[in-house]
């Protein structure tokens, strides 16, 4: 929480200690106008998660790293609060990332939804190499027999250095038609 001082919050401050910043000089320098609060780099999103601080002092070797784990982490977020399973699938069938719904679904389901993309991302390469151009979305119905679960998978292509590949984005259909997240 932030300091009061005479009626005024102070802003916290994250100073990342290093080679080059030295945490007890900025800290009496700048707890003035600041509550000072000292990370090594390795914990700065930790601290910044449970401290609050509201900016940050670090080398500028170390600013790139914590932007880029900042921005990944909040782009995890709002994919994983999505309701529905998502996952990015290589056009040979491979799970390369999914969000956390997706990654609760059980192996058969994980493993149909992938064999479905599978077969679209082949479909995609055809339709790419005929036209030059990408091909529009399919939705590909999956059906488990054993567990009388269907599902309705989105599969987008997605093109990467040149190639194709296929983004399924996966939801449980309740015969309520394609699920589009």
């Amino acid at each position: 929480m932030a300091q009061t001082v005479m009626n005024q919050t102070k802003p916290k401050l994250l100073v990342l200690g290093g080679p080059h910043v030295d945490t007890g000089v900025l800290g009496e320098v700048l707890s003035q106008h600041f509550e000072v609060v000292t990370a090594a780099p390795g914990e700065a999103l930790r601290t910044l998660a449970s401290e609050g601080c509201q900016a940050v002092i670090a080398e500028a070797g170390d600013f790139v790293p914590l932007e880029r784990d900042l921005i990944d982490r909040q782009a995890s977020m709002l994919l994983n609060a999505l309701g529905e399973g998502l996952a990015l699938v290589s056009g040979e069938g491979k799970v390369l990332w999914a969000n956390r719904r997706f990654r609760l679904f059980d192996a058969a389901v994980r493993r149909r939804v992938a064999d479905a993309c599978r077969w679209a991302a082949a479909k995609f390469g055809e339709a790419i190499r005929a036209t030059g151009q990408a091909p529009k979305s399919k939705v590909i119905d999956v059906s488990l027999r054993k567990t009388q679960r269907s599902f309705e998978v989105l599969v987008t292509p997605v093109l990467v250095g040149g190639s194709e590949m296929g983004q399924a984005r996966a939801g449980q259909g309740e015969g309520a038609g394609p699920v589009q997240v």
